[in-house]
């Protein structure tokens, strides 16, 4: 297999990769953010707590 044709084909699924992520990043940044919220009440909570 050439060098060409495997850096185009690296090249196109790095792309659809990319565009997938873009499509999913409101979903991936909620699950996130809800992640960072949920460990930072708990970690709140603790030190009050302490």
């Amino acid at each position: 297999m050439p060098v060409a044709t495997l850096m185009q084909t690296v090249a196109a699924n790095t792309m659809r990769h990319l565009t997938v992520l873009l499509r999913l990043w409101p979903a991936l940044w909620a699950a996130v953010a809800a992640m960072v919220a949920y460990t930072g009440h708990g970690a709140i909570r603790v030190l009050r707590r302490g």
